[in-house]
């Protein structure tokens, strides 16, 4: 890095109230960062310096325009606070209803569902019954070369046929409550993980996810040292120098 005699923060900086003086000042500020920034090492006081002042000029750019963002902003954001404090207790009532409704049905559904669970069971017999009737009677028909036997199992056959679709069809039945002009409020399963032994899932996850447990465990560590910790259990806390 070339020591010249080009200086920064020379244009009295953007006006608060307009984005285009504001883009104009931090272009400007990025022109002469370019021309300092190229990767070459600082040597000399003076190259020190301004990149000292770079450093300053750009936290106060930065700071000025994102003071200009929130007041531009700020309307927006107060009139969406205004409409969402408005709505909110309505919108609340209506999940509070829908959820409560939804708690008094379930007792309902799950006697439904257990009385379609015994209908599918009793088709489900039914079917196997009138399968296991054909195959007795094609075997009679087959033993006798009875034409009226042979007659009797094909229609056995049929009837066979059609207990396993019905059986089919209230195996897939669902226990809904029927709403009109809307779809019907049925039941659905909800899996929930409730851990129960806390080492061997850690366990699990070292074997099968060891870089999302690590990364977590990185966030952990940061957060603590962060807070100001220095001795934590298997890690190593070491200081670096930065530009504050």
């Amino acid at each position: 890095m070339s020591e010249t005699d080009r200086s920064i923060g020379d244009n009295g900086g953007p006006p608060l109230d307009a984005l285009p003086a504001m883009s104009l000042h931090i272009d400007t500020l990025m022109e002469t960062a370019q021309g300092f920034l190229d990767g070459e090492p600082v040597e000399t006081a003076e190259v020190a310096a301004i990149v000292a002042k770079l450093i300053d000029e750009g936290r106060k750019a930065g700071k000025d325009a994102d003071n200009l963002r929130k007041e531009e902003a700020k309307p927006f954001d107060e009139g969406k606070k205004a409409v969402q404090a408005r709505w909110k207790p309505v919108i609340d009532k209506t999940d509070l209803i829908v959820a409560t409704a939804k708690r008094a049905l379930v007792p309902y559904q799950m006697k439904l569902e257990a009385e379609q669970r015994e209908r599918a069971e009793q088709a489900r017999r039914k079917a196997e019954a009138a399968r296991q009737a054909q195959i007795d009677a094609e075997r009679a028909a087959q033993a006798s070369a009875d034409l009226e036997a042979a007659q009797r199992a094909d229609e056995l056959r049929r009837a066979a046929d059609k207990a396993e679709r019905d059986a089919s069809r209230a195996n897939k039945a669902t226990a809904a409550v029927a709403v009109e002009g809307a779809r019907a409020i049925s039941l659905r399963t909800v899996w929930r993980a409730e851990i129960t032994d806390r080492r061997a899932l850690l366990q699990h996850y070292m074997r099968t996810r060891p870089d999302d447990l690590e990364a977590w465990l990185q966030m952990q560590a940061d957060r603590d040292v962060h807070a100001g910790i220095r001795m934590i259990p298997g890690v190593l806390v070491k200081d670096e120098r930065v530009a504050a």
